[in-house]
């Protein structure tokens, strides 16, 4: 329960959960797409004409869209396939970054003033400059 009460503090939270998922499905598909390049050059998958499972939804994939099955056509829809997923890694971090930064904005802010506002008879002897110093540092 406390692990949901400290997520619920991000900014974003549901947002940057949902790029997390997005950018690790991408990677796991742009890395997944490597499989049909590299048997295509070590030619595993000659007998059995095509490859298992999870890998052969690439040839089906490029037949959808109408792009040949050869090895230079792969490589390429493999490449594009990577710079998708690094590029949803990229947005990933950014949004994290910036929720970070605000998080610790926030913090930072209630913290001020709540020593600011507070009623404390030692920082009545103490400037604000030195409070501030103690607050930053």
């Amino acid at each position: 329960m406390k692990t949901l009460k400290l997520i619920s503090i991000i900014p974003n939270w549901p947002l940057i959960l949902l790029l997390i998922l997005l950018a690790g499905v991408a990677e796991v598909i742009g890395i997944s797409a490597l499989v049909p390049v590299a048997s295509s050059l070590t030619g595993d998958f000659t007998d059995s004409g095509s490859a298992p499972f999870p890998f052969d939804n690439l040839e089906l994939l490029m037949n959808l869209l109408s792009i040949p099955y050869s090895f230079d056509y792969l490589l390429i829809f493999t490449m594009v396939l990577i710079l998708l997923s690094f590029l949803a890694i990229h947005i990933q971090e950014r949004f994290i970054a910036s929720a970070r930064y605000k998080l610790c904005e926030d913090l930072r802010n209630k913290s001020t003033n709540a020593i600011f506002l507070s009623k404390w008879e030692h920082l009545s002897g103490v400037s604000s400059s030195e409070v501030a110093n103690k607050v930053i540092h």
